[in-house]
């Protein structure tokens, strides 16, 4: 994925890469303990404190719901975050609720294979119409969402100005929430694809 490089000098938070900033500043921590949802607040102070960062990347976190909330009161301002990856992290409904604001103000989020259902696509719906988001590149694959969370979805990408790609790949949706997508995916001016394989579709929901 090409990305426009912030003006200022740029960080990357990781917990996958060795060695990363949090491992060589919170060697306190015990890093097996990475899904309580204290770890998620330092993660959020780190946001506060360092406003250069452009990419977090807490894949396999698993601080699940209230970890997301946590975290959320660190970025959701946060000036230069460009790319932040929420996956495997144990995300429901209430979680999605919380990143929201995250989700408005990052141009590329990632929250695959996490617990989220039809009304936490509500909330991400919401948060992608919103006349300030920035977001274009929204990854929902392997969630739970199903026909009712597609149609949430697809009410946000005819109102979204700013997404460029989804992904919804191996969720619960089915011909009639595919139908949705599809006419809101054709409806929009700015959308140049979404990805919905891995659903169990009929052959008309990819000519809607």
């Amino acid at each position: 994925v090409m990305m426009k490089m912030p003006r200022m000098a740029t960080m990357t938070l990781s917990l996958s890469d060795h060695p990363t900033i949090v491992e060589r500043t919170m060697t306190c921590l015990d890093t097996h303990q990475r899904n309580l949802q204290g770890w998620a607040g330092v993660l959020a102070n780190i946001g506060r404190v360092c406003s250069q960062l452009s990419k977090v990347d807490l894949r396999n976190a698993e601080f699940g719901d209230d970890g997301a909330a946590s975290l959320a009161l660190g970025f959701v301002d946060h000036p230069a975050l460009e790319t932040i990856n929420l996956s495997h992290c144990k995300i429901g409904d209430a979680g999605a609720k919380s990143v929201g604001g995250i989700v408005t103000k990052t141009r590329e989020v990632i929250l695959e294979h996490n617990f989220i259902a039809d009304q936490g696509a509500k909330f991400i719906s919401d948060a992608i119409s919103n006349t300030l988001a920035r977001t274009e590149i929204l990854k929902l694959g392997d969630n739970q969402v199903e026909d009712q969370g597609a149609a949430n979805l697809a009410d946000g990408l005819k109102a979204t100005t700013h997404l460029k790609r989804i992904y919804v790949s191996g969720n619960l949706i089915k011909t009639k929430g595919a139908k949705e997508l599809a006419t809101a995916f054709k409806a929009s001016s700015c959308l140049e694809m979404f990805d919905i394989s891995g659903t169990t579709l009929e052959p008309e929901a990819v000519r809607a």
